[in-house]
């Protein structure tokens, strides 16, 4: 014969529950609302910026960088020589450093 579960069962078989789902979410990285989880802080390779690639400001014949419509000195775009930047193995890109830990 079957019986009616005691309250303090009832509660066990809940939390088993729950952790089971714990589990599957973290190991498939889902959300709560069931999407896919994106990285917290995914990494952003942007492309190196050389000045003798970019156009002559009209007015002084510096280097200027048509993306940000500023003179290449005062541009956020990264260099070729620059400190606080990680460079990619392939030397076409490079991102800042962002109070990041290396190992």
């Amino acid at each position: 014969m079957d019986r009616e579960l005691t309250v303090r069962e009832k509660i066990e078989l809940a939390d088993d529950w729950i952790a089971a789902v714990k589990r599957l979410n973290n190991k498939n990285k889902v959300t709560y609302l069931g999407r896919r989880r994106k990285d917290v802080n995914p990494v952003k390779w942007e492309s190196i910026v050389h000045a003798d690639g970019l156009d002559v400001c009209p007015l002084c014949g510096q280097p200027f960088c048509g993306k940000h419509q500023m003179h290449y000195a005062d541009c956020p775009c990264i260099g070729p020589n620059e400190d606080d930047v990680i460079y990619h193995e392939d030397g076409f890109r490079a991102r800042r450093i962002k109070n990041e830990q290396i190992d």
